[in-house]
């Protein structure tokens, strides 16, 4: 077997993938991955599509590869690498935050005229958009969407919005359950540290900040009598979360150099220019929404710049 191993990253939806996916195509060359996602090809909408786009790659393709990513990817992918040691990676998020979080996507992708066609019925309906309670009782394909989605790409042929037709039920959470033992890592959307220790396994050497954060069009804290709504609509969500939680932390239990990995990553980022650079011009734009003194700063140093 190869010594460095293939990493196969399924991105479930709204638990802060992005950032992961980011940091992916930033530190890597195009031939050193493989992105799976149906919006970037359309192409890509079940297992025999996949199956023959990887199973095409030359073997010398097939070794410079690292790590395979995307809302496509599926349990079995493994199968096709019989000379790599395969690692599958996942993120999970608590189902409310996660739930709040689609919503608030959706919206953001409607009002920027992103939303593909396919999507535009789950957010606007007779000439309306659709309010959190309305979406969340009557667009089911979204209940309990975290055991939807791996359901669908554990065990069906197709993957792309797959997860609409599954069939919700106990006999199909102790499946699930059994495929993310399979898992090298499951990590927590809600513990950065996380994610820290998946870039120290990658070996990233450059650092961006977080990506794809959604305008708050519904905020929970704001109307808290929601809360009970979005948990009865998500309790096998739920049960796939807190197993999670127990596969992690077993995950640290067997690692007991965890810790270390994340601190020497956590350093690393600190004393990255990419991450510095990154974080002023966060600042920057950020100041020049609030300061009207700081823009004209800014323009008068650009102006002694074009003058030298």
């Amino acid at each position: 077997m190869s010594q460095n191993p293939l990493y196969i990253f399924l991105h479930l939806h709204k638990c802060a993938g992005n950032t992961l996916v980011i940091q992916l195509r930033e530190n890597f060359a195009p031939e050193e991955i493989v992105s799976l996602y149906n919006f970037e090809d359309e192409t890509l909408t079940n297992r025999d599509i996949i199956r023959e786009r990887l199973s095409s790659l030359s073997p010398e393709q097939r070794t410079k590869l690292k790590v395979i990513f995307g809302h496509e990817v599926y349990y079995g992918l493994h199968e096709l690498f019989p000379d790599r040691e395969v690692r599958y990676i996942t993120f999970l998020r608590h189902p409310i935050k996660r739930t709040v979080s689609h919503y608030n996507f959706y919206r953001t992708q409607f009002a920027d005229g992103k939303m593909s066609e396919h999507f535009k019925p789950d957010i606007y309906r007779a000439g309306a958009i659709l309010t959190f309670p309305r979406w969340v009782r009557e667009i089911e394909c979204y209940h309990n969407f975290i055991f939807r989605h791996f359901y669908s790409h554990f065990f069906n042929e197709e993957l792309f919005d797959g997860g609409r037709d599954v069939q919700v039920e106990a006999e199909g959470l102790d499946q699930i359950k059994k495929i993310l033992d399979q898992f090298y890592f499951v990590g927590l959307t809600e513990n950065p540290a996380d994610f820290l220790f998946i870039y120290r396994q990658l070996g990233f050497k450059k650092f961006l900040l977080n990506q794809n954060i959604s305008r708050k069009y519904f905020k929970l804290e704001d109307h808290p009598e929601n809360r009970s709504l979005i948990i009865d609509i998500n309790h096998f969500d739920q049960a796939i979360y807190d197993y999670g939680v127990q596969l992690n932390q077993r995950f640290k239990e067997n690692h007991p150099s965890f810790d270390l990995e994340v601190t020497r990553t956590r350093l690393a980022r600190i004393f990255n220019p990419t991450y510095i650079m990154a974080h002023f011009y966060n600042y920057s734009a950020k100041l020049k929404k609030l300061s009207p003194a700081y823009v004209k700063l800014i323009n008068r140093i650009k102006g002694i710049q074009t003058k030298a």
